[in-house]
């Protein structure tokens, strides 16, 4: 459908810097493209351009192993690395974050540690070891715990949010809208300054600062000679979805009058 194969080609520019096309039919009567289909840009090698940084159409176009015919490839290139190259570090913090946080949740017990006492008889390492597994274990079957008077179990005093790593987490998911070019506040991260109607051009937003890059792709791609006969475009309808917001903003206006007077007078 149309939707899918404009949702994956718009992922793997983004994310790839370039995406691609398989022509599946022509024209008999100009030989022009009729039908394509969507080949997934992680799983194409261009042998005379490794990347990440692609500068023209390729010449040695490889779909899992298989050379494809360059006239029959449709190749969308992007005039800047896709986010997997520039965002690698920011990708890599983010996961490790999350992983953190994962240990964390999946702990059923509070973390601390076992102390035996000076009048007890010494334990070898081995020992402390199977202690600890020991009451790691009893604890996770059962909320209640027994130690010998000579073992004590000591707490450690922590921040749940810090041992969740909010605040990081939070600027790590800043740091990946920022790259990507979706503002903050549309995935959700508070950031300081966006009120309530300021908001209301969240629509525009999304279109100027993410998508028209990858949009623009597309359209002078599909545009080309290739493609299209000679003074032919292709142009996405950007005014009719900018539309639907400009529709909304009376009631947003409205609601947003009404929210003061309530704050106002209360």
């Amino acid at each position: 459908t149309m939707n899918f194969i404009m949702s994956n080609t718009a992922m793997d520019i983004m994310m790839r810097g370039r995406a691609f096309w398989y022509v599946t039919s022509r024209s008999s009567a100009t030989g022009r493209p009729l039908s394509f289909q969507w080949i997934p840009a992680n799983m194409v090698s261009t042998n005379d351009q490794s990347g990440p940084q692609f500068y023209g159409q390729s010449d040695q176009v490889m779909f899992n192993g298989i050379q494809l015919p360059t006239e029959d490839v449709i190749q969308f290139i992007s005039g800047v690395q896709g986010f997997l190259f520039t965002g690698a570090r920011t990708i890599q913090t983010a996961l490790k974050l999350d992983q953190a946080a994962e240990r964390f949740a999946s702990n059923e017990i509070a973390a601390g540690w076992l102390t035996v006492g000076e009048n007890s008889e010494q334990m070898s390492a081995e020992d402390l070891s199977e202690l600890a597994a020991g009451w790691r274990q009893a604890r996770q079957t059962g909320a209640i715990g027994a130690l010998s008077g000579g073992v004590t179990f000591t707490e450690f005093a922590s921040d749940p949010n810090k041992l969740q790593l909010l605040e990081s987490r939070q600027y790590s998911a800043l740091e990946v809208s920022r790259q990507v070019g979706v503002p903050a506040y549309l995935l959700g991260i508070a950031v300081g300054g966006y009120t309530y109607q300021n908001a209301q051009q969240a629509r525009q937003d999304l279109y100027l600062f993410g998508a028209k890059s990858v949009l623009d792709v597309i359209e002078s791609t599909l545009s080309m000679s290739n493609v299209l006969p000679r003074n032919r475009f292709v142009e996405f309808d950007v005014d009719s979805y900018i539309m639907e917001n400009k529709l909304a903003e009376p009631i947003l206006e409205e609601e947003a009058a009404r929210r003061d007077d309530e704050e106002m007078y209360s």
